[in-house]
């Protein structure tokens, strides 16, 4: 969420990326950086979106059943 502080920021306000240039670019706030930052992110094709989603799947969960169920799962990824 970038707060109201983004009002202050013209040029980073996602109301104004609106042009085709900014499709794909998205503002956040980086931690360390002063202010926001425009972002791109790179067009993946629907195909392999989905074939990324599908072979995470069993990465998902809910939040609220881990909390309400008290399960602990393990970290998928090593360290």
């Amino acid at each position: 969420m970038l707060g109201s502080d983004i009002t202050a920021a013209p040029d980073e306000h996602p109301r104004r990326l609106q042009d085709p240039a900014y499709v794909g670019v998205a503002s956040m706030v980086a931690q360390g950086r002063p202010g926001f930052t425009l972002v791109r992110t790179p067009y993946v094709p629907d195909a392999t979106a989905d074939a990324i989603a599908t072979a995470t799947a069993h990465l998902v969960r809910d939040p609220l059943h881990l909390l309400t169920t008290g399960e602990a799962v393990a970290d998928a990824a090593p360290r």
